[in-house]
């Protein structure tokens, strides 16, 4: 009895046991079941979704060149899709739902490090790349999203582009202060320019020759003018005025020609011209130099049988100085004898004559000072105010600043003496002193200038070293040589004039027949070391290209240059519907005329460029210091009819 129990027993355990076992078994088998469904499904709905996002990234890649205007509009500008539509591809906001697949695309921009390869961060951003990452969402059957991602990266590779890099191409634009050459292929830099320099008087030096053969003395110089007189022999004119064009270099031309007398002397101003002359009869001789032939129309002769030894006309009043009188005449009519207005002996044999304002100044020799100061404000009246006693030498020549405050006197030579010096005559009246003096190292002076806002004196003559000397005028109690020039056979006379366009120059006349003439450009330096070097600003303008299309969309500019220190280099662009680009403004990246494009890399266009045909860029050249200037070597602009 309890043996049958037990079997019975055993057997409920069994069958609980199993039923258990076939409860899980069927659970499993359930679970796995939908598992398998879930994911043969999923797989399926995959293998869709890559298959729409590779025929997408195909579309794009196909059609990238005429797609990048608008996939450079849509970069970093959120979720997109790329729809086709009327045989055309464009993109529209949000997702499209494709057999019940989401796709979208975003547009991102691309960095890269030094080696050029693509990097999430800490590179360079690449305008001319672009990733796109599209990214397809499915919900499965039981409520599951999941989902599919794919990234691509397209370049303007095939975009079109305007490049210049040649210097035939770089030929077709416009140079200003620039030059186009042919050192590595062709480039734009900045013209090279002489910085003149009166301490560098032969960086800035051109010779004429005038009519004759004769040996011009005297000379006198307004702005577009320069007048010459022959006065050392007898086989040259007696007058000749040259026109004076201030370019680079200057173009002189005779204008005009008078002969008749042995000029001393000269004074030009405006239609006339007054010769001081070695005839007794007529020691000022007027001409009329308005228009050629050159008359004579009057003349000046004072009581005194005695060669002119200078002549300066003041207002209605000329002033003109023998070996011993000083006299003043009526100009106020140019014609017939001019009638002395007044006169006054001088305290030694003058020997040479500078007016400025309303004072005479004379160098003299034989006397016991060599300069002698005469007040003209009377001129029926004149008065000696000033005298100065410089050694035991003759003064010979003297020139007084346009202030009227310095005196700058030359002697005869003394051996190891100064022969230059500088006086104060702020005050006229009474006994001058030197402030300073200069050796002019065995020359004999012959004329002296002091060019207009120079701060340097010029000093000519004949023998010594050299017969063009500069001074400088910065400490006045020492002036120092800075330069000069040898010119053969010396120097008779030295004229300084400030030209129309700024430009100052020395007009020299030799003893050089062939070359009696000799104009030196003067100035505050700058450059190199040498003289040479760059203006302050250049700029170069391409010529106009032509993308043939209204629509033309505009997207980099890129640029190289080889800089050089002290210099820089910077662009702006501008467009036009109209070749002649009329109107059109000068803009950099911010669309605006204040900014340029800096940096060589490549640089987003500013779309204000965009939707015109016709498109031009213009560089900008900049140096510093005047000694360095910046190459400009290619330009690439992308764009899209």
């Amino acid at each position: 009895m309890s043996k049958q129990k037990r079997i019975k027993a055993f057997s409920l355990a069994e069958l609980l046991l199993g039923m258990a076992l076939f409860a899980f078994l069927v659970t499993s088998v359930a679970s796995f079941s939908v598992d398998a469904v879930r994911a043969v499904r999923n797989s399926s709905t995959k293998v869709i979704a890559a298959q729409r996002i590779q025929e997408l990234s195909n579309a794009l890649l196909l059609n990238k060149d005429a797609l990048w205007s608008s996939i450079v509009a849509n970069t970093e500008a959120g979720d997109k899709s790329l729809v086709y539509s009327n045989n055309t591809y464009y993109f529209q906001d949000g997702a499209v739902s494709d057999v019940g697949i989401l796709i979208k695309l975003a547009i991102g921009n691309v960095q890269r490090d030094s080696s050029g390869n693509i990097v999430i961060s800490g590179g360079t951003q690449d305008l001319h790349t672009r990733a796109i990452t599209f990214t397809a969402t499915w919900t499965d059957f039981l409520g599951i999203v999941n989902s599919a991602v794919s990234t691509i990266y397209v370049s303007d590779w095939n975009t079109l582009n305007l490049q210049q890099t040649t210097q035939t191409e770089f030929n077709l634009g416009t140079n200003n202060t620039t030059i186009t050459t042919n050192n590595a292929g062709g480039e734009v830099t900045m013209e090279s320019i002489v910085y003149a320099d009166w301490c560098k008087p032969y960086l800035t030096q051109y010779s004429y020759d005038l009519p004759g053969q004769g040996i011009a003395k005297s000379i006198s110089a307004e702005p577009g003018s320069v007048y010459m007189g022959t006065g050392s022999n007898s086989s040259g004119v007696s007058f000749a005025r040259m026109s004076f064009v201030p370019s680079e270099p200057p173009t002189v031309g005779i204008v005009g020609i008078f002969d008749g007398y042995k000029t001393n002397a000269i004074f030009g101003q405006g239609d006339y011209a007054y010769l001081a002359t070695q005839t007794n009869s007529k020691e000022v001789v007027i001409l009329n130099i308005a228009s050629t032939p050159y008359t004579e129309i009057g003349y000046f002769n004072p009581p005194v049988n005695s060669a002119g030894k200078g002549v300066f006309v003041n207002g209605t009043v000329g002033i003109m100085a023998t070996a011993t009188k000083l006299y003043t005449f009526d100009v106020s009519s140019k014609t017939g004898s001019r009638p002395v207005i007044g006169s006054i002996n001088l305290n030694g044999t003058a020997t040479d004559l500078f007016v400025r304002g309303n004072f005479a100044y004379l160098t003299l020799s034989n006397a016991t000072s060599e300069v002698e100061i005469i007040d003209l404000t009377n001129p029926a009246s004149l008065q000696s105010v000033g005298w100065y006693d410089i050694n035991s030498a003759a003064a010979v020549t003297i020139y007084v600043n346009e202030a009227g405050t310095r005196a700058y006197v030359a002697t005869t030579v003394v051996a190891n003496q100064p022969e230059f010096f500088i006086v104060d005559v702020a005050n006229k009246v009474g006994n001058h002193t030197s402030i300073g003096g200069y050796d002019t190292n065995g020359m004999l002076a012959t004329d002296i200038v002091v060019p207009a806002n120079s701060n340097r004196a010029v000093i000519v003559g004949k023998g010594g070293v050299e017969q063009y000397q500069v001074v400088t005028l910065d400490n006045e109690s020492n002036p120092q040589y800075c330069g000069g020039l040898a010119i053969t056979n010396g120097v008779n006379a030295i004229a300084a004039v400030t030209e129309s366009n700024g430009n100052v120059y020395s007009h020299v006349v030799t003893t050089n027949a062939s070359a009696e003439l000799r104009t030196i450009r003067g100035g505050e330096g700058g450059g190199g070391e040498s003289g040479i070097g760059y203006p302050a600003t250049a700029d170069y303008t391409s010529k106009v290209f032509d993308t043939q299309s209204i629509t033309s969309q505009y997207f980099t500019l890129e640029w190289n240059a080889t800089f050089a220190g002290g210099s820089g280099i910077k662009l702006q662009l501008r467009s036009s519907d109209i070749p002649a680009m009329t109107g059109s403004t000068w803009v950099g990246p911010d669309g605006t005329n204040a900014t340029y494009f800096t940096a060589e890399a490549a640089t987003s266009i500013p779309s204000v460029v965009s939707n015109k045909q016709y498109v031009q860029y213009k560089v900008f050249f900049e140096s510093d210091d005047g000694a360095h200037a910046s190459i400009f070597n290619q330009v690439e602009l992308t764009y899209q009819k």
